[in-house]
């Protein structure tokens, strides 16, 4: 017959390493990005291979955000049983500590440059893609404004600006009309027959049929080549 004494200490025992399973400290030794599945280590040298980790959504709506090797988090064992954990991401530590100290900012980095920021003390919303700040995006409650390098586009409820220091702007309207704007020229298509090219010396109208109105002065006609007026000196 077991002694009793012997017994409770036994269950004792087994009581006190199911509960110090139930939550560890544990940090991601391999990412298998195939299956979704980890390795973590814990307890300074303890490997649990192949366990999943937790998401915010894993049905038909998912997340999908992979945790990166050296990331810390907490092993759950439910029940106490290692062999079914899962790893719940993330904790600052020295390795990978916070960027940001603001409690008003909610900002994202990513490895390859990547920023993206919610400040809800300015209500500010910004973007940043890649290392090189060739692309980066604000918005605010009232305007939306895209920086491309050097050229931006800024909305608001009143008006669209365009600002570009090289190339081209191109606004198509339907399938014909169409605006392209450079540094130096204007050009307007309303359909493949009717244009007008702008520049700082001329202004050239392409039209079968014309009609050219200044105060009290009106021209109709059918031009055989296109009317030019050309800035003198």
């Amino acid at each position: 017959m077991p002694n009793p004494i012997e017994e409770r200490d036994r269950r004792l025992s087994e009581l006190e390493k199911k509960v110090e399973n139930l939550l560890r400290i544990a940090q991601v030794a391999v990412v298998h990005e195939t299956e979704a599945l980890v390795d973590v280590r814990f307890d300074n040298d303890l490997l649990i291979e192949r366990i999943p980790f937790m998401t915010m959504r894993a049905g038909e709506d998912q997340t999908y955000w992979l945790p990166s090797v050296g990331e810390l988090g907490f092993l759950l064992a439910p029940s106490g049983d290692v062999g079914n954990s899962v790893f719940l991401p993330a904790i600052f530590y020295r390795r990978y500590p916070a960027k940001e100290s603001s409690l008003e900012l909610h900002k994202r980095f990513y490895r390859d440059g990547t920023e993206e920021e919610v400040n809800v003390g300015s209500h500010k919303h910004k973007l940043k893609v890649g290392d090189s700040d060739n692309y980066r995006r604000e918005t605010n409650e009232t305007e939306i404004k895209d920086t491309f390098e050097t050229s931006h586009i800024k909305q608001n409820a009143n008006e669209t600006e365009i600002k570009r220091t090289s190339g081209k702007v191109i606004i198509n309207m339907g399938t014909t009309t169409k605006i392209e704007v450079t540094p130096t020229a204007i050009n307007v298509e309303l359909s493949p027959t009717v244009k007008i090219a702008m520049s700082a010396s001329s202004v050239v109208l392409t039209s079968p049929v014309f009609n050219v109105k200044a105060g009290a002065f009106q021209w109709n006609g059918v031009p055989t080549t296109p009317i030019a007026w050309v800035a003198t000196s």
